[in-house]
């Protein structure tokens, strides 16, 4: 709907769970960020998140990439940061699969996701 009356992006965030992005209409939906900035103990896929990155030309977002974050809480007291290589690699790798019902392709270049 938002995309329908105007938006370029949607970044959703409440399940607290990375979600799919969705390329809808030529807009980017990223339906959750994850935990991003929130505290957790929990499991480890409530530590993944991401960092989104848009390209904007001539006044329009024209790409998409995102960089695998980390939120463990424990050991940097709240303090989000950036995934080693392997769990980078992760993080991708599910994004991809949850991306996948939009019919969204996302690879993974160096460590980074990119959105097609």
């Amino acid at each position: 709907m938002a995309v329908d009356n105007g938006a370029d992006i949607v970044i959703g965030h409440h399940p607290h769970v990375l979600q799919g992005i969705q390329v809808y209409k030529g807009k980017y939906i990223a339906y959750s960020l994850g935990n991003f900035l929130f505290g957790t103990y929990s499991s480890n896929k409530v530590k993944d998140s991401a960092v989104f990155e848009f390209t904007i030309e001539n006044k329009a977002v024209t790409g998409l990439r995102f960089y695998p974050v980390l939120v463990e809480n424990r050991i940097v007291q709240f303090r989000t940061r950036l995934h080693d290589a392997e769990n980078s690699a992760r993080v991708i790798r599910d994004m991809q699969a949850f991306s996948k019902r939009f019919g969204t392709v996302i690879e993974n270049l160096g460590g980074v996701g990119t959105v097609k």
